[in-house]
């Protein structure tokens, strides 16, 4: 199970990141076919066990999903039948996850795939320098096929209502929790070495909870591929939207006349 988990992370990457090359690959293309429908069929056998709670309550929020919005397209390549069968199983995933997630119950909110141009952003959720890499919607699955590590630690007094990781993402592994006091925090990850922030309720709803990690400390093989000298990369936990990852463009220096 978990080296099907890793496979299907290592395919989405290959399909639906910035760098995307499964359409030139089909024997790929058809195992991360069969490895959504694995997924979907998964989804469909256990949404009928789900039980729905009294009320909405982010304590038992589980993060996840089976794919993400990517923004920034992969270079182009001629149409093939391969391309179709891959947008046809990915209409067909996304269809079916659909409706299963809209019978489950809940206790999380739920952040649909859709553009961030398609809604607006809370205040102060994303500077207008930022450009936009990846969306990742969130509700309560994808917990069940990421491999959870131990748990790090985090900076908040007290205990953790509870902490998810929802996996790696350009090099870095994600963690979300809550904490028993009702703040929220994202804790990246690797190889010991840790980035993490937590802030009170209200200011993750006003999108103030994101953690940055500068050009030096990701990765080449998982650097986007046109991130350039000085530019970070932000990891921003949006109520509205999931995960937003984004570049952030290196400061500007302007220069007068000298007048």
């Amino acid at each position: 199970m978990d080296d099907d988990v890793t496979e299907l992370a290592i395919l989405r990457r290959r399909a639906y990141g910035p760098d995307a090359d499964i359409d030139e690959d089909p024997i790929a293309l058809a195992r991360l076919v069969e490895l959504e429908s694995r997924v979907r069929h998964t989804f469909v056998d256990t949404a009928e066990l789900v039980v729905a709670p009294a009320a909405p309550d982010l304590k038992s929020a589980r993060v996840a999903a089976p794919t993400a919005t990517v923004l920034e397209p992969p270079a182009p390549v001629p149409p093939s039948r391969s391309r179709y069968v891959w947008r046809v199983a990915i209409a067909a995933s996304l269809a079916i996850v659909a409706i299963v997630l809209g019978a489950q119950a809940a206790d999380a909110p739920t952040t649909p795939t859709v553009p961030v141009s398609a809604r607006p952003a809370p205040a102060g959720a994303i500077e207008t320098s930022a450009a936009v890499l990846v969306v990742v919607p969130l509700d309560r699955s994808l917990a069940r096929y990421v491999p959870q590590t131990p748990q790090p630690v985090f900076p908040v007094e007290g205990e953790l209502r509870w902490a998810e990781s929802i996996g790696p993402h350009y090099g870095w592994t994600v963690w979300l929790a809550r904490s028993v006091s009702g703040q929220l925090c994202i804790l990246l990850e690797d190889d010991g070495r840790t980035h993490s922030r937590c802030v009170p309720e209200a200011q993750y709803l006003d999108g103030a909870l994101s953690v940055s990690v500068p050009n030096t400390q990701v990765v080449p093989e998982y650097r986007p591929a046109r991130m350039r000298a000085g530019q970070g990369i932000v990891y921003r936990w949006l109520a509205e939207r999931g995960l937003s990852i984004e570049l952030e463009e290196p400061a500007l220096t302007y220069f007068g006349d000298g007048g």
